[in-house]
């Protein structure tokens, strides 16, 4: 629970203010900035020690917005933190090709209904698209390997998602309360699934976790309450605090490897349960009011 815990104080910052008011480190900023913004028409941008642009405030009227490719002769290489945050007249943006890097809550709280992440961009940063409620349409390209922390945290309208297979990693509730998810496939590729990652994604009713998935986080699904089966990976070690807590029609948990330690409150709140199987032996054949830290004898 600590680190369910940390991830509360985290996104308690988070809505109190910007990075600024965290501790050092907890979240990278730019540092390669040489020169102070500049407008050029509907933006404003700084230019980098490369040589090329960061766009760091937009001033338009919104609507489909595309983003230029080259400003003041600069190749656009980067979209700034916050760049477009608040922007509630927006209502879809096109990338170009040429950035590379989205910065921190770029695009939170804006009015998006869909976004094309261009291929060349390896990570969504945390909180790129938090609260984005109206968001419905996400493509994420194959170069991307990370999905940060609350990087779609309450996008309320999302329903679906593809995640590439160049995903390793999807960070802590960085789906959290998208209660329209109703199926999800996560790939080969990925081998964690963070804190809280899908939690709240209430009528999320399929799940499909790979044999690549090592971890599972604290509370990654709880209170996805139409969630009814799951079939764990067979490298899964350990099922954290709360990870399945108060999926109610769950009525099925397959569990492959005899030696997955499970934790307290693993499956609190399960009221439906009615069969555990671990490692092709059932072991549970009743319904339980609540199972709280199920262990093997």
């Amino acid at each position: 629970m600590k680190k369910r815990l940390l991830s509360g104080l985290l996104a308690v910052a988070l809505l109190l203010g910007s990075a600024a008011a965290l501790p050092d480190g907890v979240f990278e900023t730019s540092t390669s900035i040489t020169a102070s913004a500049t407008q050029a028409g509907d933006y404003e941008y700084k230019v980098l020690k490369d040589g090329t642009a960061e766009i760091t405030k937009y001033n338009g009227k919104g609507g489909a917005v595309t983003i230029p490719s080259t400003i003041g002769g600069k190749k656009v290489t980067s979209i700034g933190e916050i760049a477009f945050a608040y922007c509630a007249s927006i209502t879809s943006v096109t990338i170009p090709k040429s950035v590379k890097s989205i910065g921190y809550r770029a695009f939170s709280y804006s009015n998006l209904t869909s976004v094309i992440i261009p291929k060349g961009v390896t990570n969504i940063e945390s909180d790129t698209f938090y609260r984005c409620t109206n968001l419905k349409s996400v493509t994420i390209p194959s170069s991307v390997k990370k999905i940060g922390s609350y990087a779609f945290y309450e996008c309320l309208s999302l329903k679906s998602i593809t995640i590439p297979s160049s995903v390793k990693n999807i960070g802590g509730a960085a789906f959290m309360n998208c209660t329209s998810f109703k199926s999800i496939t996560i790939p080969n590729s990925v081998t964690k699934i963070g804190d809280c990652a899908f939690e709240g994604c209430e009528n999320l009713a399929e799940i499909t976790i790979p044999e690549s998935v090592v971890k599972i986080g604290d509370a990654a699904f709880c209170s996805c309450k139409n969630l009814k089966k799951i079939v764990l990976p067979s490298k899964i070690k350990s099922i954290e605090d709360s990870t399945f807590c108060g999926c109610r029609k769950l009525t099925s948990v397959i569990i492959p490897n005899s030696e997955t330690s499970i934790e307290d409150d693993a499956f609190n709140n399960c009221s439906s349960i009615t069969i555990i199987t671990i490692h092709s032996q059932q072991r549970y054949e009743h319904r339980p009011k609540s199972i709280l830290g199920l262990h093997k004898p």
